[in-house]
Parts: structure tokens; sequence; C-alpha cells
């Protein structure tokens, strides 16, 4: 669960520096750099997170593991990052709509990328997912009513 959300985790404390582009190889020079903006230690946080998010019901007839959709929020503090200009202590708090999916990147199955897409969007009409969308609603409500001028 949550492998999707790897790139959110890379930006926590005690995360490994860099990442392998395939998971069965270092690859290294050729691999993803991590830089830390956050004090909490990852392994934490993503506990954290699994047992605070809402991982939301799927539509009958969905395909698994196309568009599992999670729904939270994660309050983390920045820790001096220079690189990213990024000052130590500030409190961050991030709303999280994320999907895990089985999908890749590229290929020749671009109709499985539609299919996800209406698979979420079907997700986010369902009755039992309710509570989960309306916050996702008024997250979307206050970010636009304090950017309104």
């Amino acid at each position: 669960m949550l492998d999707t959300f790897d790139s959110l985790w890379s930006l926590f404390a005690g995360n490994p520096q860099t990442s392998s582009e395939v998971s069965f190889l270092n690859t290294c020079p050729m691999c993803t750099v991590n830089f830390q903006a956050f004090v909490e230690d990852y392994n934490v946080m993503t506990e954290q997170f699994k047992q605070t998010a809402w991982q939301l019901v799927q539509p009958d007839g969905s395909k698994a593991g196309l568009a599992d959709v999670y729904v939270g929020t994660i309050v983390a503090t920045t820790v001096e990052n220079k690189y990213l200009g990024i000052r130590a202590g500030r409190r961050i708090v991030m709303h999280v709509v994320g999907v895990e999916t089985t999908l890749g990147l590229g290929g020749y199955g671009y109709k499985d990328y539609s299919e996800m897409v209406s698979q979420v969007a079907r997700t986010f009409q369902l009755p039992a997912n309710r509570v989960p969308v309306d916050a996702v609603w008024g997250w979307l409500s206050k970010a636009s009513s304090s950017t309104a001028a």
C-alpha cells in the first residue's frame, strides 16, 4: 500500500538519499536524489498516514488495483534545506488525494489510463465515500476562498 507516495515520503528524515529507478537494481549514478524537507521520520509518517487516511470504496465492476484512492492529511515540520530554499521550523499541513495504480508510465495501453480516470471519478461519486469527498471539497473551498481577491 502507498507505493505511489514514495516521492512524498522521500522528503522525510530517514529516507535513503538516493532512489533507484527500478526496484531490482541499483541504477546510481542514474538515480533519483532525495532532498530532505521535513524533520519527521518517513517510517513514522507513512504508518501515521496509513492509520488515518481514508481508502475510498471502489465502484462495483472496478478493476482491482487500477485506481485505489486515498484521502488524508499530513502535518510536518520543515528542516532547513538551502538547496530547496526551505527554512527550518515551519509547520506544514498537506491535504493529500492520492491514486495508487498498477499502471506504469508510457507503454501502449493508453485506454487503461482513461479507464483509470473514469474509475476515480466514479469512486468520488459513490455515497459510501461522502465523508472523505466532503473533506476534499472543504479543503478546496478554503483554498479557493483564501486566494480570491
